[in-house]
């Protein structure tokens, strides 16, 4: 299925000028990146993830620690928001240059590999999550390695391919549990036909699995410490949840994979899934592939016709369909009037792609476009390192700044711990289903004790923060991004009991 190309021929021969050109694709678009990643705010969840790297785990109540362990060494090194960052850049960058080994290998050229780096830059999808550090960053490119080795594997049955590929996909279970559907779509695949269950006859596909599996269980092990707080919380945030009704879930979901991924690459998947001139073609990888797409993109479409789905959830689907889209323009467009218009539309699909990326990056980064804050989803990127200089200059005009402090979701607390470090971090009172990190640890302070309370405004602070007659508004503040008002907050004084009963 992949022959590894000869790399000879790759750096001297004619195939240099497209490696050239991907290496200089990938370096330029990291750097650009990283630019944009030292000058911009944390989001609420990157500052959330950092807070989960200072006390270092096996779990953590809404991920596995892949993600907290790399912000935790990079951030160490690397002071502000471009040490936390620095994983999803690397891993951005190491992602691309998989993709581009992947396709140069499976299609038989390096012109390949280019033409898949230049299509990933073109999605909103992806040019996120090589800057921002979510668990997506590590899962995808740990996805992709266990998948090009999966790959080979079927190829050579060498005991060591299995179990690499087993190692990586380990290493993404203990990125984002998501990475299930790899060992779910690897099972179907093999059992989808006789030659390909002959697999299953040999000690390989068994050593991966052991493999993965002994990477994966201390997170097991954490979990049943811990109740199975972690899966129990992700299986809650998928049945959980509300939507629209069938069809407007269903247009909803296939628009915003549209528009994540570039419209262009979202149509030309589907008809490279359902091509059977492609499929014919290409033969057995393309049967690969879409195994690879198709199994976990139709299950979150399932997922998303019932109620309202992340985004991001169907990453996993995406570096598969990339893989199909260049194989089609190899194999499926074979007469030359069909191949100029393809070309034609590719080109305006990656400038369309490119234009959209572009607008992401600059309006995040200074915002232009005439969007309201509560249905811009780049709002969460602003207002926040001011708004924490305002919080650290109250709490310091009030008992020497001794007093701990309560915010009603973890988004703030995170944020609040990431730019004050001169205080104690602030701990979330998450009251509902919706659970955080902060209810695993123990809190310190006594209900008695006096503290403040960081409140948005116009929602009630529960009895849990507060007995009657024990709160007493004392200011009141914003996060604003250049005079927008953003998000409106409320600070609060709880004294002590004892005090109240003088």
């Amino acid at each position: 299925m992949i022959e590894a190309a000869d790399m000879n021929r790759v750096w001297k021969g004619s195939q240099k000028p497209y490696l050239n050109a991907a290496l200089a694709l990938v370096a330029v678009s990291t750097v650009l990146r990283a630019f944009w990643s030292a000058r911009v705010d944390l989001s609420p969840d990157e500052a959330y993830y950092w807070f989960w790297s200072l006390s270092p785990a096996w779990g953590y109540l809404d991920h596995p620690p892949m993600l907290a362990w790399l912000v935790g060494l990079f951030s160490g090194m690397v002071p502000g928001e471009l040490g936390v960052r620095l994983p999803a850049l690397l891993l951005g960058a190491s992602s691309q240059l998989l993709l581009y080994k992947l396709c140069t290998d499976l299609w038989g050229s390096a012109r390949w590999g280019l033409a898949v780096v230049i299509a990933i830059n073109s999605t909103v999808l992806f040019s996120a999550g090589a800057c921002l550090s979510t668990p997506d960053a590590p899962l995808i490119f740990f996805w992709l390695a266990s998948l090009y080795l999966l790959a080979r594997a079927l190829d050579h049955d060498g005991t060591t391919l299995w179990l690499s590929a087993g190692i990586f996909a380990g290493l993404a279970l203990l990125s984002k549990y998501t990475a299930g559907l790899l060992g779910i779509t690897a099972v179907a695949y093999l059992l989808s036909s006789k030659k390909r269950m002959k697999h299953l006859k040999k000690p390989g596909p068994y050593l991966g699995l052991l493999a993965a599996f002994v990477v994966f269980l201390p997170n097991l092990v954490w979990n049943a410490e811990h109740g199975f707080v972690s899966m129990g919380f992700q299986t809650a945030h998928i049945i959980r949840g509300s939507g629209s009704g069938f069809f407007q879930n269903l247009g909803e979901f296939l628009a915003g994979q549209a528009l994540l991924v570039n419209p262009l690459i979202f149509f030309t998947a589907l008809f490279a899934f359902s091509s059977r001139r492609f499929a014919r073609a290409a033969g057995e990888p393309a049967a690969f592939f879409r195994y690879f797409f198709a199994i976990p993109f139709l299950l979150f479409l399932a997922a998303g016709c019932a109620k309202k789905l992340e985004a991001n959830w169907p990453a996993v689907a995406w570096p598969a369909a990339m893989v199909l889209v260049i194989g089609l323009y190899k194999w499926g467009l074979r007469t030359p009037s069909l191949a100029r218009t393809a070309r034609m539309a590719a080109w305006l699909g990656v400038a369309m792609g490119l234009t959209m990326v572009a607008i992401a990056y600059v309006h995040s980064a200074s915002p232009f476009l005439p969007t309201p804050p509560k249905r811009d989803p780049t709002a969460r990127l602003r207002g926040w390192h001011e708004l924490a200089r305002d919080v650290s200059n109250a709490r310091d005009t009030i008992e020497g700044g001794h007093l701990p402090l309560y915010t009603r979701r973890y988004q703030e607390a995170s944020i609040l711990a990431f730019y004050d470090r001169k205080h104690s971090p602030p701990r979330a009172f998450g009251p509902g289903w919706r659970k955080s990190q902060f209810d695993l640890y123990p809190d310190p302070v006594s209900e008695d004790d006096a503290a403040l309370i960081l409140w948005e405004t116009g929602i009630h602070v529960p009895l849990g923060l507060s007995q009657p007659g024990r709160l007493k508004r004392i200011g009141h503040l914003t996060r604003r991004d250049k005079g927008t008002l953003l998000t409106s907050y409320d600070i609060y004084l709880r004294s002590a009991l004892e005090q109240r009963r003088k």
